[in-house]
């Protein structure tokens, strides 16, 4: 399959070049997973499970610029 191209379907078929903005977009989605994995990788341990949801707890932050392709 070329590179750079839309594919989809059964058997595979190249549907379109993809633009500038969704190359970035899907760099920028692989770039907050891979950062996920390693802070996870280097914080992870086990606990004992919480019988309720702590209040205030801290949620992770994610870059607020990085939305679904649907919303953009």
């Amino acid at each position: 399959m070329p590179a750079n191209h839309l594919i989809i379907g059964s058997p595979a078929k190249a549907i379109r070049t993809l633009s500038e903005q969704e190359l970035a977009w899907k760099k920028q989605g692989t770039r907050e997973y891979q950062a996920l994995v390693e802070r996870c990788k280097q914080t992870l341990h086990q606990v004992e499970p919480l019988r309720e949801v702590e209040a205030g707890r801290k949620r992770l932050a994610f870059d607020e610029n990085l939305r679904p392709k649907a919303a953009t």
